[in-house]
């Protein structure tokens, strides 16, 4: 636990963490001196050495080899501008691993490589920073070397533990300066309101290491406390994200699933390690996250999971960065605590091709790379990762939720590759990687049927050249904006966006997309699912500018297994003002009347527009034209596009924007949506009346009614539409039918 002082944490989710420590004396009280004591203590070291799982053993066996293929004295790498996103010249990871070794072999020559290697980096990073240079982006190759130091701590001699000590301790106390570290091109800044994977994560692992040393005692308790509050800060944000849903602090999988996890297992082990107590049960909350895991991925039939390319995603090919060391992790910490969780991370894991030839497989990530951790696959063993015992449990999961803090609305038809995946997001809370795009929806089903477009090809820590900053202009101008998503735009031809400030100090204007103005705004005004629906509406005129969006309502309907409904609502402050109605596919759409189709990877999306009943669909695309905003194409730089062609990436090729023939006033428009029912007269009838249960009438402006599969699947007939469950105003003409605009 975290103290015996109570501090109430989320009251309006009535939830208290017991918090141990958050003063210099409490903590003073609790740390131990012993030697090691970061991620390990004496005890754990013995009884790894003695209780070796066949698994563990085999990591032991590669980890010895890989140390023993390195040299003793590295040898100085070039280092281009712009590498700082890995870990040139810094051996924190191979120190650690060599420390690994020594532990639990007792072979010198690993003592000799630890303490070379250790040295070497430290040196590394004092040269780094003296020369205002970055040494990475992420502090993990920097907490390793940290861990490193303490576990050979007893084999230095005490002018090495000093001076050793000083240039480690040094280095990372220079990133209290928040503006130091942002003026160094690379290096990493992130906080604990975010990722908090940047150099500041130190400060609490420096904290414990050098506590009591001899080194610099004032620094070190200094570092110790303000890591501590740090950590603290991180949870309890992180803890009212997932309120009682669950969930991480950013939709965006690439971060969520990357490197934001880490920061609590690894502050977990070493509460655990320094004060001989767990922390874990103080924040239930975040024991939650693998069902959202499970909903954000999209399995095929390969058995690659992809995700819905959310937020600042990529878009190469929208694989989803697979969280094998969380989800192996997981049971370690929260399997008492959360055994439906801990079920579901075993199934995740089953279902990995690989896991399922050999489970060794969830070792493998911690030996190299970004994410190496000698000593973690050490302190649990392997999974039950028994596929058939756990599908029970997640086949009986529902199959749509709502994150209220993220503003996702997840449904699926099933869990297998044949199904239909589909994303709504409104509502959201957090804007943290988030894009100017609520209200948007992604449709899967044997490919991206509609999809969220653009390429994030632009990093702090790169070079300023032509290439940069002609993907900056794409970046800020395309892929964030309102019109890289399936969206509803509202052109007023006077709106100022601004001026774009991005990386090198490169400015531009930004151009009148029709879109948003806040990445956050939006509220969700219902949700309802059962096994055949999945319904929700948002109000999204928050996000819109207040001189040019009266009122914008949309909504989300999934009518299981293939079919959706997206009805929307649109009062501008002028009716000149044009409104478009976006879906974004990768295939070229073929239209005919109000209707369209396209074709991707193994499926197909068919679209027919409902109101207005003189629709105009434009096709926007293809070679020149594939990343229009404000009138003009942002390509990405000719590098990235020669890449995008021969490798597909999933940058969007087309959109189709259905508009009104012209505006209309008030009252034509009111008087339309209350006379006239919507047109459902070519879907089927019975198996949506069945799922409705009782009826609602709804009318909106733009209307659509996509399918995925070969033959229509929503209909009603002449019967009003109704959905189960949902709580709806009762004067519905003043919540959801109004004008275009007014006179």
């Amino acid at each position: 636990m975290f103290s015996r002082i109570a501090l109430v944490l989320l009251a309006a989710l009535a939830v208290s963490y017991r918090l141990e420590a958050d003063t210099l004396a409490e903590l003073d009280s609790k740390i131990r001196l012993s030697r090691p004591r970061l991620f390990i203590t004496p005890t754990t070291v013995a009884h790894i050495r003695e209780h070796l799982t066949p698994h563990q053993t085999r990591f032991l066996k590669e980890l010895c080899k890989d140390v023993g293929r390195r040299p003793l004295s590295p040898t100085l790498a070039p280092v281009k501008d712009g590498d700082a996103w890995g870990t040139v010249n810094d051996w924190g990871h191979p120190a650690q691993a060599a420390a690994v070794a020594w532990l639990l072999t007792s072979e010198p020559k690993y003592l000799a490589k630890a303490e070379s290697w250790l040295k070497w980096s430290a040196n590394w990073y004092t040269q780094r920073f003296a020369n205002h240079k970055a040494v990475s982006w992420y502090a993990h190759s920097r907490r390793a070397a940290l861990a490193a130091y303490d576990w050979i701590y007893g084999e230095l001699d005490e002018d090495t533990r000093i001076s050793l000590g000083q240039q480690l301790l040094e280095h990372i106390a220079k990133a209290r300066d928040r503006s130091f570290i942002r003026s160094v091109n690379g290096e990493g800044s992130s906080g604990p309101t975010a990722g908090y994977y940047g150099t500041a994560n130190l400060f609490w692992y420096a904290g414990i290491v050098f506590f009591k040393a001899g080194v610099d005692d004032a620094l070190a308790e200094e570092l110790l406390v303000k890591g501590y509050e740090e950590h603290r800060r991180m949870f309890e944000l992180r803890a009212r994200a997932a309120g009682d849903s669950g969930g991480p602090i950013t939709a965006s999988t690439g971060y969520a699933l990357g490197d934001y996890w880490k920061q609590e297992l690894n502050f977990f082990c070493s509460w655990e390690a320094a004060t001989g107590t767990s922390c874990v049960g103080d924040f239930p909350n975040l024991a939650l996250l693998p069902e959202w895991v499970f909903r954000t991925a999209i399995p095929t039939a390969g058995g690659i999971c992809l995700d819905y390319g959310t937020g600042d995603c990529p878009h190469f090919d929208n694989r989803m960065r697979f969280p094998i060391q969380y989800l192996a992790q997981f049971p370690r910490f929260y399997a008492d605590q959360a055994p439906v969780q801990a079920a579901i991370a075993d199934y995740m894991l089953a279902c990995l091709p690989a896991v399922q030839r050999d489970p060794y497989e969830v070792y493998r990530p911690f030996l190299k790379g970004h994410h190496a951790d000698a000593i973690c696959p050490f302190l649990f063993d392997v999974p039950r990762m028994d596929e058939r015992s756990t599908a029970d449990i997640v086949s009986q999961l529902p199959k749509a939720k709502h994150y209220p803090q993220l503003g996702q609305t997840f449904s699926r038809s099933g869990l297998g590759s044949d199904s239909t995946f589909a994303l709504f997001t409104a509502g959201a809370r957090t804007a943290g990687h988030k894009h100017f795009d609520e209200g948007h929806f992604t449709i899967y089903k044997h490919g991206y049927q509609a999809l969220d477009t653009g390429a994030r090809l632009v990093y702090s820590g790169m070079v300023n050249n032509e290439r940069l900053q002609t993907n900056c202009r794409h970046n800020r101008n395309y892929f964030l904006r309102t019109v890289a998503h399936n969206c509803i735009l509202i052109h007023d031809p006077d709106e100022d966006f601004g001026t774009a400030h991005v990386v090198h100090g490169i400015t531009f204007p930004l151009v009148n997309d029709g879109g948003m103005r806040e990445r956050i705004g939006s509220t969700l005004l219902a949700f309802g699912a059962t096994d055949k629906t999945t319904y929700a509406a948002a109000d999204i005129t928050g996000a819109y500018s207040t001189q040019k969006a009266v009122k914008v309502i949309r909504h989300f309907l999934h009518v299981q297994p293939d079919a959706f409904v997206i009805y929307d609502f649109v009062r501008s402050a002028k009716p000149a003002f044009r409104k478009a109605w976006l879906l974004h596919t990768m295939g070229k759409p073929e239209a005919e009347g109000n209707a369209f189709q396209t074709r991707e990877g193994d499926g197909q999306i068919r679209v027919q527009a409902i109101l207005p009943e003189q629709a105009v669909l434009t096709p926007v695309g293809g070679p020149g034209a594939d990343f229009v905003s404000g009138g003009v194409n942002w390509p990405v730089a000719p590098e990235d596009e020669k890449n995008r062609q021969s490798r597909r990436h999933l940058y969007g090729n087309w959109r189709v924007e259905i508009a009104p023939p012209e505006p209309e006033g008030r009252g034509q428009i009111r008087r339309q949506a209350k006379r006239e029912r919507l047109p459902f007269e070519t879907l089927h009838p019975e198996a949506v009346h069945a799922a409705c249960g009782h009826s609602a009438t709804f009318g909106f402006h733009l209307g659509s009614v996509v399918g995925t599969d070969d033959q229509p699947q929503l209909g009603v007939g002449e019967e009003e539409f109704g959905l189960p469950g949902i709580q709806t105003a009762e004067d519905e003409s003043d919540t959801f039918l109004g004008d275009l605009g007014r006179k």
